[in-house]
Parts: structure tokens; sequence; C-alpha cells
């Protein structure tokens, strides 16, 4: 079992501890969404996501159009209190 509290001393410590231990203490730094969009025209990576109000959250990873559902998807990341369902964004 490895433990996230301290190193192991006089041993290899886990590579990416300093960053697992800051997302275990303080909760992550952004989230992955998923976007079902509007219209025919898919969104692409790098594309801002804004909330209705124009407040920059987040950035698109990747879009495309998703033939079985008949629309645009797209997949980014926001800021971790931001993704709710009820929200809508542009």
């Amino acid at each position: 079992m490895v433990d996230f509290k301290t190193p192991a001393r006089g041993r290899r410590v886990l590579l990416g501890y300093a960053q697992v231990k800051r997302a275990i203490d303080h909760g992550p730094t952004r989230r992955r969404v998923g976007f079902l969009l509007e219209g025919k025209v898919p969104a692409r990576e790098g594309a801002d996501i804004l909330t209705s109000d124009g407040q920059i959250i987040g950035r698109l990873t990747s879009g495309g159009f998703a033939p079985s559902l008949g629309r645009p998807i797209a997949m980014g990341y926001v800021v971790p209190l931001m993704p709710r369902p009820e929200l809508k964004f542009h």
C-alpha cells in the first residue's frame, strides 16, 4: 500500500508524489467535463468555455460531431466549482 502522507525515508519516492499530495490536500485545480452542443457546427480544441455572462472558466480539449446523437459534442477542463448540469455555457 502506498502512503501519500509522508515520503519514503531512505527509499525512492513515488514519482509525482508532490502533485498527488497537493491534489489530496487542496482538491483538483480543474475538472474534465463533457458538453452537448447546440446547432451543427462542432467546437474545436482550444476554444474558451464561457458562462452565460461571458466569464472564461475553461478551455476545450476536443470536439466533434457525434452521428449517433445527431449533434456536436465536446470535452474540456473547467474550474472545479463550475460544473453543474443546469449551467449554460457559450
